[in-house]
């Protein structure tokens, strides 16, 4: 067994993935060069500051500042429940950044709660997939001049409408124009 806390270290510094620690106060007390990668912030400019400040300025999908009033981090220190959310962090450059964020306490010998472990990872990829697959729904599923539905999508339609029919005993109608 390896008892070298910098072999630990040093691993944490070579993954790609973001990285940081904080106290009960949300404190930074550890930031990673993942963490630096992904935010443009470096370790020096975030240590020693405290999460709660907005520094990354964590949003969801509607907007919503989640640094201030429903901080995953800050939750899963109170309820000792892990989390996994997607968000959007501010880059230090002012872009956003789609990232995919996992939430764990991190208790004394004790059991009681001494802070909590945030990784994260760029999401950008899976964003750009499901944008690409969606793309290529309409462009399967519509005309290209007129975006009226085709064929496929009319028969995809009936065939759902159908099946509804036999399983709730609802009936529909089509009307062709």
């Amino acid at each position: 067994m390896i008892k070298d806390d910098n072999f630990y270290k040093n691993i944490l510094e070579n993954i790609y993935d973001g990285v940081y620690f904080v106290d009960r106060d949300r404190k930074i007390l550890y930031w990673n060069r993942g963490a630096e990668g992904i935010t443009g912030f470096q370790s020096s400019e975030v240590v020693g500051k405290s999460c709660a400040d907005n520094i990354l300025i964590h949003v969801d999908d509607f907007g919503n500042q989640l640094c201030i009033s429903k901080c995953p981090l800050s939750d899963t220190m109170s309820d000792l429940v892990p989390r996994n959310v997607e968000v959007y962090l501010h880059h230090k450059h002012g872009y956003r950044v789609p990232v995919s964020v996992c939430t764990n306490p991190m208790l004394d010998l004790s059991g009681k709660v001494i802070g909590a472990v945030e990784i994260f990872s760029d999401n950008s990829p899976k964003l750009a997939i499901t944008q690409k697959i969606k793309e290529l729904e309409k462009m399967a599923l519509l005309d290209p001049l007129t975006e009226l539905a085709n064929r496929r999508y009319i028969e995809s339609n009936i065939q759902t409408k159908l099946d509804e029919m036999h399983r709730y005993g609802r009936p529909f109608g089509i009307l062709f124009m």
